[in-house]
């Protein structure tokens, strides 16, 4: 009967205790709290496969958002749910039945080898950087 707040208050001491990066449980938690508020969740008993199916789809067809950004928002609900179960919250997962969708089918951002131009744009903006990431300047970078 406690609301679903407490149960991902738990979620998240779990996953930081499990050593999960603050960055990581803060974007699994943003994500699941929106999802359930978007379908009206309130407590364990609430959560339902079709709702958040639904919610699902109006996050790609209303927001716009990538068939991989809802596989995500999806991932982080099924880890909840199964966190639920696993610590005998629930006695089984709403959401088993649901399936991530075909990323390939939605490509946002086209990945796989760069074309030699774009290789030596890559480098050259490296080079010009000015900014130092994760300890290597710019030119480092370039040359590594």
């Amino acid at each position: 009967g406690r609301p679903l707040a407490d149960h991902l208050d738990d979620w998240k001491k779990s996953l930081e205790a499990g050593g999960r990066g603050p960055k990581y449980v803060a974007v699994k938690l943003a994500r699941v709290r929106a999802a359930f508020a978007g379908c009206g969740f309130a407590r364990p008993a609430d959560l339902a496969a079709d709702k958040l199916e639904g919610f699902l789809h109006r996050l790609r067809a209303a927001d716009g958002r990538s068939v991989q950004t809802a596989n995500d928002w999806l991932q982080a609900a099924r880890q909840f749910a199964r966190w639920l179960v696993a610590n005998g919250r629930l006695d089984r997962d709403p959401f088993a039945r649901l399936k991530p969708g075909n990323a390939r089918l939605d490509p946002r951002r086209r990945r796989g080898d760069l074309s030699p131009a774009e290789v030596e744009r890559l480098l050259a903006a490296s080079a010009a950087s000015g900014v130092a990431f994760r300890g290597l300047a710019g030119p480092d970078r370039a040359m590594l």
